[in-house]
């Protein structure tokens, strides 16, 4: 991976596993798990549009071919509230296969919440 994005295999400078050469926010670690390009600043695992309908709401979020997603959902950011995965329909967003597109996951009546927050953990299948 390394050496494909920085021409080394060496853990130092721009290809150092701390470094953000593209300056996204998301260390080369980051990216190396979730499949994004440390040089491109738009390549990132994020919640790219958040859409009410209804009594729902629609995620969309990037998605990586080899990669696997759990899309969870918090009313808090307190250590109190702990995070779930979204359900759609009864259904948890979990083991949703990447493939290369966008991903839209609906979490049913998550539109009716004053508060929610949402995060996407990732994994290689």
């Amino acid at each position: 991976w390394r050496q494909t994005h920085f021409g080394t295999t060496s853990n130092t400078g721009d290809a150092a596993d701390g470094a953000d050469p593209d300056g996204d926010g998301w260390t080369n670690a980051q990216e190396f798990v979730s499949g994004t390009d440390p040089n491109d600043r738009n390549s990132v695992l994020r919640v790219s549009s958040m859409e009410k309908s209804g009594a729902d709401m629609v995620l969309t979020f990037p998605s990586v071919v080899g990669k696997t997603y759990r899309v969870e959902f918090s009313n808090s950011l307190g250590m109190e509230a702990p995070w779930q995965a979204v359900l759609t329909n009864g259904t948890p967003a979990t083991g949703i296969a990447g493939t290369g597109n966008p991903i839209q996951v609906t979490d049913t009546g998550g539109g009716l919440e004053p508060r929610r927050f949402y995060r996407i953990m990732v994994s290689s299948p």
